[in-house]
């Protein structure tokens, strides 16, 4: 047999063909934040990590007010830092510091994941008048001339100010004031 010239006859091809394929994944939690409660002046960290791809951005924001509706961003600095894993640092809790905070965490694919999650500051209790009248009618006692800001606990005959959650407590009985951090 002859075969004209460039005729492919009695050769065999294999070809080859590659191809990149990105997967895009949204995110989703590695650390999930949540509410956090912590003593006045102690240092905290909001944790708020998370995985996809391309990698997502995590947001912090403060609610303005009391209540978890409109926010602000944080402001960054010294006391407050973002690490690179997403999470916040206060070094030194202040009373300003408790309240609502959101994080985000954003990568452009699939929906954000958004989490609100409360910072209780347990501050020192402060009692702002020491002219304390203690009066006990049996069963019954009545407090008199004093102002706080801390709550109230009346166990057996003893009455407690202070934040329970703090374990900081000021213990009046009927004639002193006696400190007790325990």
């Amino acid at each position: 047999p002859t075969t004209a010239p460039g005729s492919l006859l009695g050769v065999s091809c294999v070809a080859n063909y590659s191809t990149r394929f990105i997967v895009r994944v949204p995110p989703s939690w590695m650390v999930e934040p949540q509410d956090l409660s912590v003593l006045f002046q102690h240092p905290v960290t909001l944790h708020c990590q998370a995985s996809g791809f391309p990698t997502p951005t995590i947001t912090w924001m403060k609610a303005k007010g009391d209540q978890p509706s409109e926010y602000m961003s944080l402001e960054f600095g010294p006391k407050l830092i973002i690490s690179d894993n997403g999470s916040v640092l206060i070094r030194a809790v202040e009373p300003n510091h408790e309240g609502h905070y959101t994080c985000q965490a954003n990568n452009g694919i699939g929906s954000a994941l958004s989490k609100v999650i409360f910072l209780r500051v347990n501050g020192e209790c402060s009692i702002l008048s020491l002219d304390v009248i203690v009066e006990n009618f049996g069963n019954d006692v009545r407090i008199s001339n004093f102002t706080t800001h801390c709550h109230i606990f009346i166990h057996a005959d003893e009455v407690h100010i202070g934040d329970i959650r703090s374990n900081f407590l000021s213990r009046i009985t009927s004639s002193f004031l006696l400190v007790v951090i325990s």
